[in-house]
């Protein structure tokens, strides 16, 4: 079974696992199609806020489900607490990650749609 399908109650389900509801729900219902009111922000820099923010799901995902006593596993299974998806997000097949891409893709998405610019702090050297 998929992550975004996980909603058992001895999990971390939480916002954006869950098709239409919670966080991703509102997302993606106040998603905007038009690209009048986005960022100036090109699309390079747009993929790799996004990619780090889909890092940030899958830990944030997978801490939720060690805290709640779950191990990996080679499948899911409920009863036992396990899941294969309880591994570092570059050890994700592509699949996988792109459900984290896509609630983080909404995330950003979101956040421009708002009028938020994102931009990476000037580092001195």
């Amino acid at each position: 079974m998929r992550k975004s399908q996980d909603t058992s109650a001895g999990g971390a389900s939480g916002p954006g696992r869950e098709h239409g509801t919670g966080l991703a729900g509102w997302l993606e219902a106040e998603a905007v199609e038009s690209t009048e009111r986005r960022s100036e922000m090109d699309q390079k820099s747009r993929d790799v806020v996004t990619e780090e923010v889909a890092r940030a799901v899958h830990a944030a995902w997978m801490r939720e489900r060690m805290e709640a006593g779950w191990t990996l596993g080679p499948k899911r299974d409920d009863e036992k607490k396990e899941h294969p998806c309880l591994v570092p997000y570059d050890e994700l097949s592509e699949e996988e990650k792109g459900y984290d891409y896509a609630t983080a893709e909404a995330v950003v998405e979101k956040l421009l749609e708002l009028g938020y610019e994102v931009r990476r702090k000037e580092v001195e050297r």
